[in-house]
């Protein structure tokens, strides 16, 4: 799994390849009905038949395309005498399924899935242990160190079904008139609430060594409400997933078959209540939205998954949608290869859409939408 360090030394070692260079990038996933070797092939072929590639470098990466598919995406970079290839378990915001530029390196999809893509931690809260495991870009990572300086039989002592627990104490303290069993369910609820916080003082430091974003909770219904009201107000709100039921003997594997369907769920649900928002109060129209972008005004963009509109950039830096006649423009441009760039020199938070949600923002708001400033 990349790490929060390598994906930025990743970044460095992308933005310092020297052009002219070809940049491809691959819908390869093997869910999708058309996506067999033969229509992954012949659609590679038309899109570096469309641009100026020499035919040694378009040999070099064809050879990378027969590797076996081994994620979603691959993407593949290639220079005169050399070629790198990466399988990536995510999908990255392509048209028609490949995209492909010679000349400087094309790093956008790349670029936006590192920036854009959230990190989970699932916190396992069994009956034996207490175990953290990250997910990113559809892999799974267990962090090893991660609350192992709590002892592994007091926590399956404290773990231990607390209601047959009190039960039996309170049969045995009940000619007391139940002084003593209500002592003891109080001394063992400031148990439980000084190991959660325990818990949550070592998740906090984990979150932000990894960079962790967002949070789902594995167990017993029980534990995972006790354990969630010990958070801290910013990782309580991280919180997207609470998965209660018995939790097994968990491996990676086993872990990405419980959470990956939702997690991908909720990142398609975070897409529709960001477009609901977006059609109530936000403003819409490529034009408007772009007009809005440019002069500061922006603190959200949001765009569809498949953006195909070209822009015009003007020699004093404007950029438009049509043609003007006071002055020549210096290129026609895709807009998706631009709205990075207007977003960060404006600060504006970028995002895009996808299925349903796309399909929303291209209805509803014509193609491009946003949120003004406060």
């Amino acid at each position: 799994m990349l790490t929060r360090e390598q994906v930025r030394a990743m970044r460095e070692a992308l933005e310092q390849i020297v052009a002219p260079v070809l940049t491809l990038y691959i819908d390869i996933n093997p869910a999708q009905p058309d996506n067999s070797h033969k229509a992954v092939g012949l659609r590679v072929r038309a899109a570096l038949e469309a641009i100026p590639v020499p035919e040694a470098i378009q040999a070099q990466a064809l050879a990378k395309l027969e590797e076996l598919p081994r994620g979603r995406t691959q993407v593949i970079i290639a220079g005169t005498d050399w070629v790198q290839s990466w399988h990536l378990q995510t999908r990255l915001p392509l048209v028609d399924g490949v995209e492909a530029r010679w000349g400087k390196p094309y790093l956008m999809p790349f670029s936006y899935a590192l920036d854009e893509a959230e990190r989970f931690g699932l916190v396992c809260l069994s009956p034996e242990r207490a175990r953290l495991f990250e997910v990113f870009w559809g892999e799974v990572e267990e962090l090893p160190g991660a609350f192992q300086a709590v002892n592994t039989r007091e926590w399956r002592s404290m773990s231990n079904d607390s209601t047959g627990r009190r039960f039996t104490a309170s049969r045995s303290m009940r000619a007391a008139g139940g002084t003593d069993s209500d002592r003891f369910e109080n001394r063992l609820t400031a148990w439980n609430e000084r190991f959660h916080q325990y818990l949550a003082r070592e998740l906090e430091d984990w979150l932000e060594v990894r960079g962790i974003t967002r949070l789902a909770l594995m167990g017993d219904s029980r534990e995972i409400e006790a354990f969630a009201s010990t958070l801290p107000r910013p990782l309580h709100e991280r919180i997207a997933l609470k998965l209660a039921g018995s939790v097994p003997r968990l491996t990676p594997a086993a872990v990405l078959k419980a959470v990956g369907s939702r997690i991908e769920a909720f990142e398609r649900q975070w897409e529709n209540d960001l477009v609901s928002d977006l059609l109530s109060r936000g403003v819409g129209g490529l034009e408007r939205v772009l007009n809005l972008l440019q002069a500061g005004r922006l603190r959200l963009v949001v765009a569809p998954w498949r953006v195909t509109q070209r822009v015009y950039r003007y020699p004093d830096g404007r950029i438009q949608l049509a043609e003007t006649q006071q002055s020549q423009p210096v290129a026609s441009i895709p807009l998706k290869d631009l709205l990075p760039e207007l977003a960060s020199a404006q600060g504006t938070r970028l995002a895009f859409v996808r299925d349903e949600a796309e399909t929303r923002l291209l209805e509803g708001l014509g193609g491009l939408g946003g949120l003004e400033r406060y």
